[in-house]
């Protein structure tokens, strides 16, 4: 009733206003129905209000790349149609898709350039799916109803359709600027400076951001571009809009409105960006923007590598990290992940990011376990190309896998070495001491170095890479391995540097629960060569302390370690990243070998036994 009342004097002569209550309440319930197979019977259980809902109609049509739904609903209680859409791309993983579909901006029917992919939806789903006739009907005189306001939803690629409906409904005279109200969740951005500007003149909107969502911010403002880049694979400007509801807390309930949201009027003159200085993961190095109007000394460009390094000047960026952010949070942005993943690491090596670490190279280790490599990857990560390779060694074995992944324009390579069993403290101690001398600088543990020159030097798996990389010279290269295995991925990744097999800057290291490997000149000449060298550490876990400082070994690379036993994390929190052991050696007794065998909540062995 409270509701109904508001909404009333709220809209008398003018657009609905923005209100947490309406965001929350109807806004959200409005998007969310789309996914729905019974809109009507999720709307009328959502809104709480069996009468509210007199009409529902659902359009889809299939694009080029992807898919778009819409939903129009009429809402006689509330004396209102809303218009919510939905949009999707196919294959999100793929950079050739995502370039063709969002650059170059296109343009449209009115005025300024927009997104191909986003304009597709447009013409498909409103002008010719039958969409715009369905809501000019409704519009109209029905169940004796006046409907006097129009209120377009969507969220995420949906809110940047909803954007175009929104301003299509006005420049072509449907209704009157007054009578029509944008809100959106997490909606992507649209379109160009041009677009921006004569969509503010017609269309009242309220995009609804949380503090640490990235899709608002896709592609990205112009100080963001990285110089010189081609025009064709640039990031291209995409204008952010006035009067952005921003969200600065958790979005919860229980906080007071006044203190989790802050409504801004965006000065384009004065400001845009606020970067997280944890480039990390599933929200692809989490980008986060921010209104800066209070700043005395103006930030006027940002380049790529602060997005890649998380190092912005302090005197330009106050740089904040967020300790929390729901799990379902990050796995809904990993597709967004993605895209900006393969546009910001062109030409470069990945940086470390919980995904890769988790979705990545656990399943490159794990699948050395695998009755059949092959079939294991394809399923979990696209490969289309594995090899396998093993050889026999003086007290236990090794083996790899070449492994091809074009949705990350990746050529893998993943280790595992084992010492036969039963092993006891003397065969530990015939392998790894006294340390060996190597191809390379510096001295190595004797058992990994036997299984870097069987497997890798003299073996065909070193031949088979240089062949595969002749014909792949711009791909990024990606070497894991997990415990003992880790240990040979390092000293092949350095051999790979060293042999120019590869550019450095190309060459990423990710291994889990990593063995030691040489002494302190080996650490010293590795990391000259391999800067991009991750060990991936988990609380407890003894073995990548083995065989231990005092005996003459040294870290290499830098540590990723994992705070909490289970590894949780919500894909820019729960690990932190130091030199060496800087954060691992702090831990507090007990640690075991047994917490070796277990990485990201999964017995790494079994994960692989088990996928087929």
């Amino acid at each position: 009733m409270v509701l109904l009342i508001v909404l009333s004097l709220a809209s008398v002569g003018s657009c609905i206003k923005y209100s947490d209550y309406f965001a929350r309440n109807i806004s959200f319930p409005l998007n969310a129905a789309v996914y729905s197979s019974d809109t009507t019977g999720c709307l009328r259980k959502k809104l709480r209000l069996s009468d509210a809902i007199k009409a529902s109609s659902k359009f889809r049509a299939d694009i080029d790349g992807g898919f778009c739904a819409g939903i129009v609903v009429a809402l006689p209680r509330y004396k209102m149609v809303a218009v919510s859409f939905r949009a999707n791309l196919s294959k999100p993983s793929q950079e050739e898709s995502w370039k063709k579909f969002f650059f170059p901006l296109t343009t449209w029917k009115h005025k300024g350039k927009v997104s191909a992919f986003l304009k597709n939806a447009f013409e498909a789903l409103w002008e010719k799916g039958g969409m715009k006739e369905k809501f000019q009907e409704i519009m109209k005189r029905r169940h004796g109803h006046k409907f006097k306001e129009v209120v377009v939803t969507g969220h995420s690629f949906g809110g940047g359709v909803a954007s175009l409906v929104a301003y299509d409904i006005v420049a072509t005279g449907l209704l009157e600027k007054k009578k029509v109200t944008l809100f959106t969740l997490g909606q992507t951005m649209v379109e160009d400076k041009t677009f921006a500007e004569e969509y503010e003149k017609q269309v009242q909107s309220t995009p609804s951001i949380h503090r640490q969502e990235l899709g608002p911010r896709l592609g990205f403002p112009p100080c963001l571009c990285p110089a010189g880049h081609d025009a064709s694979v640039q990031l291209i400007t995409r204008e952010p809009r006035r009067g952005e509801g921003i969200y600065k807390g958790n979005m919860y309930v229980r906080q007071p409105i006044a203190k989790r949201m802050k409504r801004m009027e965006m000065d384009r003159s004065r400001t845009h960006i606020v970067l997280s200085a944890r480039v990390t993961s599933s929200l692809i190095f989490q980008v986060l923007y921010s209104v800066m109007n209070t700043m005395e000394k103006r930030c006027t460009t940002m380049n790529l590598e602060w997005i890649q390094t998380g190092q912005v000047d302090s005197e330009c960026v106050n740089v904040k990290i967020s300790r929390s952010r729901s799990a379902a949070v990050v796995r809904l942005n990993q597709m967004l992940y993605l895209i900006v993943l393969s546009l910001a690491t062109l030409g470069s090596s990945m940086k470390y990011s919980d995904y890769l670490g988790r979705d990545v190279s656990l399943p490159l280790s794990a699948a050395l376990y695998a009755k059949d490599s092959s079939s294991c990857l394809q399923h979990r990560l696209g490969a289309n190309k594995v090899e396998n390779f093993f050889v026999e060694l003086d007290g236990g074995s090794a083996s790899g896998l070449i492994v091809t992944l074009p949705k990350l324009k990746t050529v893998a390579l993943t280790f595992r070495a084992d010492v036969a069993e039963p092993a006891d403290f003397y065969t530990f101690k015939k392998l790894f001491f006294p340390l060996v001398n190597w191809r390379h600088e510096g001295k190595v543990s004797k058992f990994l170095a036997e299984a870097y020159r069987k497997l890798w030097r003299h073996g065909e798996m070193k031949q088979f890479f240089r062949k595969i990389m002749e014909t792949r010279k711009n791909r990024k290269v990606l070497v894991a391995g997990h415990s003992l295995g880790g240990g040979v991925a390092a000293l092949v990744a350095y051999d790979i540097v060293k042999e120019k097999l590869a550019d450095k800057d190309k060459v990423t290291l990710i291994t889990l629960g990593q063995t030691m490997v040489g002494d302190e000149k080996f650490a010293e000449a590795y990391e000259k060569k391999v800067g991009h060298s991750f060990r991936v550490v988990r609380r407890g876990d003894m073995i990548p302390h083995i065989p231990g400082k005092h005996r003459g070994y040294e870290y290499n690379g830098r540590e990723v370690f994992y705070e909490r036993y289970g590894m949780q994390s919500d894909g820019s929190t729960g690990f932190e990243i130091c030199e060496r052991d800087g954060c691992s050696s702090q831990q507090v007794n007990p640690v075991e070998s047994k917490y070796n065998d277990e990485y990201f909540r999964r017995n790494v062995t079994r994960y692989g036994m088990k996928c087929k």
